[in-house]
């Protein structure tokens, strides 16, 4: 399981991610579905510690991100993001 306590993010003074609380469960499929600048795509950046953020915590099963090393966690998840790069 995937669980996001208190999440904000602020991007050049913007917020992004304002207290977001959620539980992604194993083997389920979950989607995310928003407007363009939602925070999407922020939320899943967060979640595989491709970005930083300013509060909350974010644990994969049972344990935070930040104590997984980036070996292990790559085990655990991955994230191919959209991109308009030709």
């Amino acid at each position: 399981m995937i669980k996001v306590q208190g999440l904000n993010k602020t991007i050049q003074d913007k917020a992004i991610l304002q207290n977001i609380n959620v539980e992604i469960n194993k083997g389920k499929l979950t989607t995310m579905i928003g407007p363009n600048g939602a925070g999407k795509s922020t939320l899943l950046s967060a979640i595989t510690r491709l970005i930083d953020f300013e509060e909350g915590t974010i644990e994969i099963e049972g344990k935070l991100i930040t104590d997984y090393k980036s070996n292990d966690l790559a085990k655990k998840l991955a994230i191919l993001k959209q991109s308009n790069h030709t």
